[in-house]
């Protein structure tokens, strides 16, 4: 059965909820497939540690389009996301990792260049973000999970999780008998109905109902520092010392992809639509793509990048965007060749996150 193209009479880019469920949580209707990449950006958030938060308004991220949004002074924001308010309404979470605030969040229609519209969120547990990897926050089927800096429970327990199911409002640690690994998790992903995964050191922890974990009991070899789904039956991880694997059975098994260095990846997204290939971006300047997350290939990209690290990837399914050290922005509507984007506001900082506001996109 061909792709849906309108629902109603309304074009299927114009859509936003299917039934009352968000068109992002869905991959069928009537047993037609809700295509990927039909709606397109109109504005980028990207996070730094130096509590600024930048912006481009371009949908393709056009040079000379970054300009601050806004500035929390100490904080830290090496994870944010999009997801939506208790009322289906598009809401920005910014993931601190600094100790205080340890979430902002504002919705997508108000004036969120001002501070004073955005809400802050104190947690009684330290679970801060952590610096590489992610994102670290995620939203799907009405709940938000955050992982960061675990808590020692006693009795061989770590907590590193906290969730949210009233918009972001609201969280409470997530105190589950499988906790028992003593590390920090660096990146949460969601695929759909209920369907959680974490990377946490390096195994892979999972949720089908959004309360309960396990371990899957399968390991990554080295730490994990982000996981993608490409929509239809594919999860890939990347992580420390080159280490990318693949699964095809939410992470009950897993195979080592072939990638062609042994420096750390930071960043995996998925752009579907018309592009159709896993992004993965890290250290010293590296990004690599693949069309079927089993063989990577190294990307065409500009001499400036040098070797500064990139810190994330994100897209629409139309534009992708890599950002991370020195002002480093980049962008490629084909995933194999890079373009920089020049930046005068961002001068000077380190770009440690980037999310569009398409959501779900490049991660499910």
């Amino acid at each position: 059965m061909p792709d849906i193209s309108k629902i109603n009479n309304a074009a299927i880019g114009d859509v936003s909820k299917i039934d009352g469920v968000a068109k992002a949580d869905i991959s069928k209707y009537g047993d037609a497939t809700v295509p990927a990449g039909t709606e397109q950006a109109t504005r980028w958030f990207m996070g730094t540690t130096s509590g600024k938060i930048f912006e481009s308004n371009s949908a393709t991220f056009a040079s000379g389009s970054v300009s601050q949004l806004v500035d929390f002074g100490g904080d830290q924001f090496t994870s944010l996301a999009i997801g939506q308010d208790g009322s289906g309404n598009k809401r920005w979470c910014l993931y601190n990792k600094a100790a205080g605030v340890d979430i902002r969040y504002g919705n997508n229609s108000g004036t969120l260049g001002d501070s004073t519209q955005w809400t802050s969120v104190a947690w009684d547990d330290a679970h801060q973000a952590q610096t590489n990897g992610g994102p670290a926050i995620a939203w799907g089927n009405g709940n938000w999970f955050a992982v960061g800096n675990r808590r020692s429970a006693g009795g061989g327990l770590y907590y590193p999780m906290m969730s949210s199911s009233d918009g972001a409002a609201s969280w409470i640690e997530v105190q589950d008998s499988s906790f028992t690994v003593n590390a920090s998790p660096r990146t949460i992903a969601y695929k759909d109905t209920d369907f959680w995964v974490i990377g946490h050191g390096t195994a892979f922890f999972t949720s089908s109902n959004a309360i309960t974990w396990g371990d899957t009991g399968t390991s990554a070899g080295s730490t994990i520092n982000a996981i993608a789904y490409d929509g239809t039956s594919r999860w890939v991880s990347v992580g420390q010392t080159g280490k990318v694997y693949y699964s095809d059975d939410n992470f009950g098994s897993v195979t080592q992809a072939t990638y062609p260095w042994t420096s750390n990846v930071f960043g995996l997204c998925y752009a579907a639509g018309s592009i159709n290939k896993w992004i993965a971006v890290g250290a010293t300047g590296r990004i690599a793509y693949s069309s079927d997350g089993i063989t990577f290939s190294a990307s065409t990209v500009p001499a400036v990048l040098g070797t500064a690290n990139l810190q994330g990837v994100a897209t629409d399914n139309t534009t992708i965007v890599a950002v991370g050290n020195n002002n480093m922005i980049l962008t490629s509507s084909d995933g194999t060749n890079w373009s920089r984007v020049s930046s005068s506001d961002s001068t000077g900082y380190t770009l440690y996150t980037v999310a569009c506001d398409v959501v779900g996109a490049g991660m499910r």
